[in-house]
């Protein structure tokens, strides 16, 4: 996603936000415009999703360590050779 692209989805959102708040101004022509802009939005959104995904896979190990171990200790898996059983939500509410 380039920097174009980040302001023409800023543009578009702004633009939208106007319209959508114009309120006794509206005009006829907003409704094709509005269409226009969410199918704009609607193709950049697929951009961001692209570059959210891209991101994450370049992510530094550390961080792909630490998502696994938060994986584990929500299994209630072995962590550290100890067994990690997380908390029941019942005997939560019997110990407070």
């Amino acid at each position: 996603m380039t920097d174009h692209d980040v302001l023409r989805y800023l543009h578009l959102v702004d633009r939208k936000l106007t319209i959508m708040t114009s309120g006794i101004h509206w005009k006829p022509e907003y409704e094709t415009e509005l269409k226009n802009i969410n199918r704009d939005l609607c193709k950049l959104r697929m951009l961001m999703d692209e570059e959210y995904k891209r991101r994450e896979e370049n992510r530094p190990s550390t961080h792909n360590k630490l998502k696994n171990f938060q994986k584990e200790m929500d299994k209630g898996d072995k962590v550290g050779g100890k067994k990690h059983n997380p908390p029941q939500k019942e005997q939560e509410c019997k110990n407070r």
